[in-house]
């Protein structure tokens, strides 16, 4: 009798179970139709995992060979678009590429001597046979001027940083071809902002948008949900930490919005074929992606392959690192491994055509 109750909660368990996951993932769903919603865009956050998780539960209960397999079938359904912005099962040939531009947050040269990581970046991506290189989070140290860390820089003869001399915003661009023209776009009230550069490649226009959107603060939020989960505040102090995560969360996807928007308003007025790239800190649920894709094609759905995370931590679920297009043709894009930063850079390898 005490085993076939076991066998009964552990069912009913499971069957709960599968209903919750089932739920948010489809909830997740919706979250690139919502502007705005703090509650979907954390869900669109963790979206791949529930879909890891969901897939679990359909193989359970199909091995089991109960019918409840059918409701996290249809989650996963449900969010077909997003999975195939994740994983696309075809090779990259990356030779088969005439250019290539690559984004790279560099989380500020910290893992290594300064020069040093500038040095080895530089020359990784040569060694992929990059053209234009947009970085973020290209912090300046006080040893070196931007001039000899452009030298550092070697093939990529061209580039600009936006700076007073005493404060530079995070966002550069590099260049095996002369840039024309730049325009920094400033975001009011955060370190974060985008740069823009027209490129002439082999006599033809293209304007590069580097754009390094809001902060997510991950970290700060994961420390202070771990110390609510580990009892650490008063129930006051829980209430208020738990208010401060929700409002910050929003005030951060709101502020990414608008960013979205601004850079929108530069691409979209644009005449010549436009690359827009960077660290936007959201993922392909998201409505920010969802806007910024109406005009512009990703490249990773376009002509990538593979599993296409380009964040560390948070159990390689995030892909928030992107190269749109519009005007030229995509060829090849992958994110290789390198040991420089808790991202993998982006290389979007394209012609120009006619």
């Amino acid at each position: 009798m005490g085993r076939k109750a076991t066998f009964y909660l552990l069912h009913l368990i499971m069957v709960v179970m599968t209903f919750i996951l089932s739920v948010l993932l489809i909830l997740g769903f919706f979250a690139f139709r919502e502007e705005g919603n703090a509650f979907l865009w954390a869900l669109s956050m963790g979206l791949m995992l529930l879909v890891v998780l969901n897939a679990v539960l359909v193989v359970y209960w199909a091995v089991k060979k109960r019918i409840w397999f059918v409701v996290p079938l249809v989650a996963i359904v449900l969010n077909f678009n997003f999975i195939g912005s994740m994983i696309q099962l075809r090779n990259v040939d990356k030779t088969d590429c005439e250019l290539k531009i690559a984004t790279y947050n560099i989380h500020g040269f910290r893992h290594g001597e300064y020069a040093q990581v500038m040095t080895e970046i530089a020359h990784e991506l040569i060694m992929e046979n990059a053209s234009v290189v947009c970085m973020q989070e290209f912090v300046l140290n006080k040893k070196y001027s931007f001039s000899e860390m452009k030298s550092l820089m070697g093939a990529y003869r061209y580039g600009y940083l936006p700076t007073d001399g005493n404060y530079n915003p995070g966002v550069a661009i590099f260049s095996k071809y002369p840039i024309i023209n730049v325009g920094y776009m400033p975001f009011e009230d955060t370190d974060n902002s985008a740069l823009w550069a027209d490129i002439d490649v082999k006599g033809k226009i293209i304007r590069v948008i580097n754009a390094h959107l809001q902060t997510t603060n991950l970290s700060q939020s994961g420390y202070e949900l771990a110390e609510l989960k580990n009892g650490a505040f008063v129930d006051s102090l829980k209430i208020k930490t738990f208010n401060t995560l929700k409002n910050r969360l929003m005030n951060n996807e709101e502020r990414r919005i608008f960013q979205a928007e601004k850079i929108l308003s530069v691409a979209d007025t644009t005449k010549t074929p436009v690359i827009l790239c960077g660290d936007w800190n959201t993922t392909p649920a998201s409505y920010i992606y969802s806007r910024m894709t109406e005009n512009y094609t990703d490249g990773f759905k376009e002509c990538g392959g593979g599993y296409g995370y380009t964040f560390n931590s948070f159990l390689k679920m995030l892909r928030i690192d992107f190269v749109l297009y519009k005007g030229i043709i995509g060829k090849c894009y992958y994110s290789p491994k390198m040991p420089y930063s808790d991202h993998n850079p982006v290389l979007f390898g394209f012609s120009l055509g006619n």
